[in-house]
C-alpha cells in the first residue's frame, strides 16, 4: 500500500528480499527466518543507498560486526546487479523509473577486517560501538556497504585506544589472612572496554531530533474530503486535573474530589507561607481561614453533583507575615506522604530524617519530625502495600517466576497456628542462576545468613558462588526466623532440589552448629569447609598468647602437610590440649592443607556472605515481596552487565588473570631455577622445591593457577604460553556459560497472576524485640582489621601482647609485690585546702564588724611580737599603750567598734555600703 505522505504520481516501490541468516548480537547469536519487506519511495526526494539502509534498521536485525549487501535484480533475466554506493543506487532507479519497481535482494554479511580482540605490540587497533576492540581496516571491502547495518557509529569510523589492562589495578591477594578478593574491579573493566561511553553514544543517537515529515497540499486536501471523524470524547467526563507545586484555588476553580482540595489547599498555604486554619471540613464543604489575628483571608468551597469540588469563595487578600519558619502544623502527614513517595521511588531505604531535610529544604518551612515519621510510613504503605499483605503476595511472585522462568526453584512453606495459615519459610532460586552455577562457576558454595532489620525480625539465607573473576555469583536465597537445624535442613533441601547431586562440591559455612548438621545431612559427600576468622574468635575465648595467632594462621595457610604440621607442632608444643579441643568443636576443613584439588578455591574464609550483606543491604527492611522483587531486579541488571562483558572476550583464559599471573611473575629473581628435564626443575630460594610440570605442585592443584616457583620455571624459557598453564574453570568460555542464562523480566505487581487459594497467608509471630530502633549496620568483630592496623599493648611485666602489666591474662600477676605510694593523713589535705580558701574569700569579701575585730586581734598581737622581741621587759607596758580599752571591760565583755578602731589607727577600713532600704530607714531614726 502507497504510503498516504507520498504522492501517487512520484512514488516507486521496493520489493525487498532476504535469507535466513544468523545476526551476531551483543549478548550472543540469532537465528533469523527469511523475510520479506515492500518499502514505498519517492524519488523526486533523492533517496538513495544510506536512505535504504536506515529503512531496513528499522525492518530487519543485524550485530554490529555486520553489514548489508544490495543486489538489484533484472525481472526478465533473473540478472543480479551488486550495489555498492548511491550512484549505483540512483542508476538503478532510474533505470526502472518506467516500471514503478524494482526487485531487490539483500544479504547480511561479515564486515571485512572485523575481528574481536586485542592487536600486538605497534599495530593500530579500533574499537567497536559495544567498546570490543579490534584490528584496524583501513578500506572496507567493495562488497560491503561501508556503515551499513550499525545501529549506532560503525566500527572503523573512529579510532579509539584498546582496553590497556595495564592501567587497571590488578587488587592483590592477601595472602596473610586467606580474604576472598576480585582480580579487577567490575565496574573499571565495564568502563574500559568501552560499554559506558557505547551506552552514551545510544542515549544521545534516541534523544536525536528528526526531521519533520511533511504532507503535500494536495494529499493534505484529499484526506480532508476522505475523512470521517469518530469522536471518542464524552462531555459528561471532564478531565480534572490541578498543578500539585502550585494550585490554582481562583474562585470557580474545580477539583477531582474533597481530598484533592484540602491537599490543594495546604499546599497553596505553603507556597506562599501562610498557616491554613478549618473552621469547616466534611465531605461536601470546606471552610477555611488565616490562623493570623487580623487577616481577612478565607475560603470557601462545596462538592458539586458529579462530586467535585468547587471553589466559591477566595478573598484572596494577606495580610500577614510569613509562618514557614515557624515549627507549626503547615505540613500534615497526607501532605508528607504525597511528597515522599517519589524519594521512596528513588531511594527505598531513606529514612524520616533525610526527608525532613530534604522537604525543609525545597519548601522552606519547618516539619516536625513526628509528622515526617507518620507520613513516611503512609507513603510507604501506599507505595508498596501494607505490611500484613506481603506475606500473601509472595504466591503471586512465584506464579510470575514460574511463568515467565519456567525451571525456577520457588518455595513457600507454612504452618498453622491458631486457625490461621502462617508464614514459615521461603526459598528462591530462578533458573539462570541455576545453569549458570552447574555450567560456569566452580564447585564451591558459600553459605550464611543475614538478620533483616524491618519490620521482621527474621533472616534471610543465601547461597553464593564464584565466578572465573572471583566475582559474587547469587545462586538462591529465602527466609526464615532463625538459624535452627530445621530451617537450615529445609533450605539444604531446596538447594539440592535446584542444583542436583553434583558429585564434587564444597561448602564454606561460618560454624554454625545448626547449618553444619544440615550439611551433613543433605549433602554428605560434599566437603564441608569452616570459616577461619570464626574459628579464630571462639579459640581467642579459651586461649590467648602470641603463639597463637603466630602460628595458627599460617598453619591455615599452608597448601602442603608439612609446612601444617611445623606451624601446629609450635602451638602444641604450649598448650597440648589444643589439639583436643580443634578435634571437638572444629571437625570440619579450615586448612588449606586438607582442601580437595577438585573445587579450585583457596579460601579459608566465608567473606562471599559478606559480599552480600553488603550488596542487599538497602533493601532489608522492605515488605518480603518487594525485596524479593527487588533482588530480582538487581540479578537482572547484574547478569545483563556481565554478559556484554563476556561476550567482547576472547580467547581461551579471562585475560584478568593472565595479567594477574604476569604480574605475580615479577619480583622472583631470589629464586634460581635448575633445569634436568623440560618438564622438571629444581628451586633454590626460601623454600626448596622439585616442580613436576605434569604433576604440578600442591598450590598448583588447589587454586587452579601456577604458584610463584612454578611461575619462576615457566617465564625462564622465551615463547611461553601462560594460557596453557591455567586451569579450565578461568576460560573465557566457563565466564560466557555463567550469565548465558536469564533472570526473567517480569510485570508489574499489580499484573502478577491472582492465585486462587481457600487461606490468606498471614505474617509469622515476631520475636521479641529490643527497645530502640533496629540495628542496621552489624558490629564487627575485633579480628575484622579494616583499614591501617590498630596497635596492640605491650605487657610491661611478662612482655607479651595484647593485655597490661596489671591484667589478670599477664603470667606475672600476683607475683610481685606492689610498690605502694606513700599516702597523707586523711583529712590533712582537705582541711589546708579548705583553710587557703577561707582566707581567699575573706580577703576578696566586704569587711563586717566580725572581721575587723579579728583583723585589730591580729594587730595587737602581732605588735605585741614585735615589741617583745625588741625589748622583753616593756612587753607588758607596751601592750598596755597600744590596746588601753582590752583590759578594761571584763573578760566576757565584747571590745565596742570604737575602742577597736581607736587601738588601730594605722588599719584601713572601707566604708559599709548601704543599700537603699537601710539608709531610707537610717534616715527616718535621724
Amino acid at each position: 500500500m502507497v504510503d498516504a505522505r507520498i504522492d501517487p504520481g512520484r512514488g516507486f516501490r521496493l520489493d525487498v528480499n532476504c535469507g535466513s541468516y544468523t545476526a551476531n548480537l551483543d549478548y550472543g547469536p540469532m537465528e533469523m527466518a527469511e523475510q520479506k519487506h515492500e518499502l514505498w519511495i519517492d524519488v523526486s526526494s533523492g533517496y538513495n543507498l544510506d536512505q535504504f539502509v536506515d529503512d531496513m534498521s528499522a525492518l530487519m536485525i543485524w550485530g554490529n560486526s555486520q553489514a548489508l549487501s544490495v543486489w538489484s535484480v533484472d525481472v526478465d533475466s533473473d540478472a543480479k546487479w551488486h550495489v555498492r554506493n548511491n550512484e549505483h543506487f540512483e542508476k538503478m532507479i532510474q533505470s526502472r523509473l518506467n516500471d514503478r519497481v524494482a526487485k531487490l535482494i539483500v544479504e547480511v554479511v561479515t564486515k571485512e577486517g572485523y575481528q574481536f580482540g586485542y592487536s600486538s605490540a605497534g599495530s593500530k587497533a579500533t574499537s567497536g560501538p559495544s567498546g570490543v576492540t579490534s584490528q584496524a581496516a583501513p578500506v572496507i571491502a567493495p562488497d560491503v556497504v561501508e556503515g551499513a547495518g550499525d545501529t549506532c557509529s560503525s566500527p572503523f569510523d573512529e579510532e579509539i585506544p584498546i582496553v590497556d589492562w595495564e592501567t587497571l589495578i590488578i587488587l592483590p591477594e592477601p595472602d596473610q589472612d586467606g580474604e576472598a578478593n576480585v582480580l579487577f574491579d567490575e565496574a573499571a573493566i565495564f568502563e574500559a572496554m568501552g560499554f559506558k561511553a557505547a551506552g552514551d553514544m545510544a542515549d544521545q543517537e534516541r534523544t536525536r531530533e528528526r526531521d519533520i515529515q511533511v504532507i503535500p497540499i494536495d494529499i493534505e486536501e484529499e484526506m480532508r474530503e476522505a475523512s470521517i471523524n469518530v469522536d471518542d470524547n464524552v462531555p459528561e467526563e471532564p478531565l480534572m486535573d490541578w498543578d500539585r507545586d502550585n494550585p490554582d484555588i481562583a474562585v470557580g476553580a474545580i477539583y477531582p474530589c474533597m481530598d484533592d482540595f484540602r491537599m490543594a489547599i495546604r499546599q497553596h498555604a505553603i507556597v506562599n507561607e501562610f498557616e491554613l486554619g478549618t473552621e469547616k471540613s466534611d465531605k461536601t464543604r470546606f471552610r477555611g481561614f488565616c490562623k493570623a489575628a487580623g487577616c481577612p483571608w478565607v475560603i470557601r468551597a462545596r462538592t458539586q453533583a458529579d462530586n467535585s469540588v468547587r471553589v466559591q469563595i477566595n478573598t484572596i487578600e494577606h495580610r500577614c507575615a510569613s509562618k514557614c519558619r515557624l515549627l507549626g502544623s503547615m505540613a500534615s502527614q497526607a501532605w508528607v506522604a504525597e511528597r515522599a513517595i517519589p524519594l521512596l521511588k528513588r531511594k527505598p531505604n531513606i529514612g524520616a530524617k533525610e526527608i525532613q531535610e530534604e522537604l525543609e529544604h525545597k519548601y522552606n518551612l519547618k516539619i516536625l519530625y513526628q509528622t515526617v515519621w507518620y507520613g513516611r510510613q503512609r507513603a510507604a504503605d501506599k507505595l508498596f502495600g501494607k505490611w500484613d499483605d506481603s506475606w500473601d503476595w509472595l504466591y503471586r511472585f512465584k506464579a510470575e517466576v514460574e511463568l515467565r522462568s519456567p525451571g525456577s526453584v520457588v518455595e513457600i512453606d507454612t504452618i498453622t497456628t491458631e486457625g490461621q495459615v502462617r508464614f514459615n519459610r521461603f526459598f528462591c532460586a530462578f533458573k539462570g542462576c541455576i545453569d549458570g552455577f552447574l555450567n560456569g562457576c566452580r564447585p564451591y558454595i558459600s553459605i550464611d545468613s543475614t538478620a533483616l532489620n524491618g519490620m521482621w525480625n527474621g533472616h534471610m539465607p543465601a547461597a553464593l558462588a564464584l565466578d572465573g573473576h572471583n566475582w559474587m555469583f547469587p545462586l538462591a536465597f529465602g527466609f526464615f526466623d532463625g538459624e535452627t537445624k530445621e530451617n537450615w535442613t529445609w533450605f539444604m533441601e531446596q538447594l539440592v532440589k535446584a542444583i542436583g547431586p553434583m558429585p564434587k562440591l564444597a561448602i564454606s559455612s561460618d560454624g554454625c552448629k545448626g547449618l553444619a548438621a544440615a550439611v551433613k545431612k543433605v549433602f554428605p559427600w560434599a566437603e564441608h569447609r569452616e570459616c577461619f576468622r570464626h574459628l579464630m574468635e571462639n579459640m581467642k575465648k579459651n586461649y590467648t598468647g602470641e603463639v597463637y595467632g603466630k602460628n595458627m594462621w599460617p598453619a591455615a595457610r599452608a597448601y602442603t602437610s608439612g609446612k601444617y604440621k611445623y606451624f601446629m607442632d609450635k602451638v602444641l608444643e604450649v598448650s597440648p590440649d589444643v589439639q583436643a579441643w580443634l578435634n571437638t568443636n572444629h571437625k570440619l576443613l579450615w586448612a588449606r592443607s586438607k582442601f580437595s584439588t577438585d573445587i579450585k578455591v583457596d579460601y579459608i574464609h566465608n567473606n562471599l556472605a559478606e559480599c552480600w550483606n553488603g550488596w542487599i543491604k538497602e533493601l532489608k527492611d522492605l515488605p518480603v515481596h518487594c525485596m524479593v522483587d527487588a533482588i530480582r531486579e538487581k540479578e537482572v541488571i547484574l547478569f545483563e552487565k556481565r554478559r556484554r562483558i563476556s561476550m567482547a572476550l576472547h580467547g581461551h583464559i579471562l585475560l584478568a588473570i593472565v595479567h594477574q599471573l604476569n604480574a605475580a611473575s615479577k619480583g622472583l629473581g631470589h629464586l634460581r631455577v635448575t633445569k634436568g628435564h623440560p618438564d622438571h626443575a629444581e628451586l633454590e630460594g626460601m623454600w626448596y622445591t622439585s616442580i613436576n610440570m605434569s604433576a604440578r605442585a600442591r598450590e598448583w592443584q588447589v587454586t587452579g593457577k601456577p604458584c610463584p616457583h612454578a611461575l619462576a620455571v615457566i617465564t625462564s624459557a622465551r615463547g611461553h604460553d601462560m594460557e596453557q598453564y591455567v586451569d579450565n574453570v578461568y576460560s573465557v568460555q566457563k565466564f560466557r556459560a555463567a550469565y548465558a542464562g536469564l533472570v526473567p523480566n517480569i510485570t508489574d505487581r499489580n499484573q502478577w497472576p491472582v492465585v486462587e487459594k481457600d487461606f490468606k497467608l498471614f505474617p509469622p509471630h515476631g520475636k521479641k524485640r529490643g527497645l530502640g530502633r533496629q540495628r542496621k549496620n552489624r558490629i564487627p568483630s575485633f579480628l575484622e582489621r579494616s583499614g591501617k592496623a590498630t596497635r596492640q599493648v605491650t605487657c610491661q611485666g611478662c612482655g607479651e601482647l595484647g593485655h597490661r602489666r596489671r591484667s589478670w591474662r599477664c603470667a606475672l600477676t600476683g607475683t610481685k609485690k606492689r610498690k605502694r605510694k606513700s599516702r597523707a593523713k586523711p583529712g590533712r589535705k582537705k582541711k589546708a585546702a579548705e583553710a587557703s580558701t577561707s582566707s581567699q574569700a575573706a580577703e576578696a569579701s566586704p569587711r563586717t564588724p566580725r572581721t575587723r575585730a579579728a583583723a585589730a586581734r591580729e594587730a595587737a598581737a602581732a605588735a605585741r611580737q614585735a615589741a617583745s622581741e625588741a625589748n622583753p621587759a616593756a612587753k607588758r607596758t607596751l601592750a598596755l599603750e597600744v590596746v588601753p580599752a582590752l583590759e578594761a571591760p571584763p573578760a566576757t565583755a565584747r571590745p565596742s567598734l570604737e575602742d577597736l578602731d581607736a587601738a588601730t589607727p594605722s588599719l584601713e577600713v572601707a566604708p559599709k555600703k548601704m543599700t537603699p532600704r537601710k539608709n531610707k530607714m537610717q534616715c527616718t531614726k535621724k
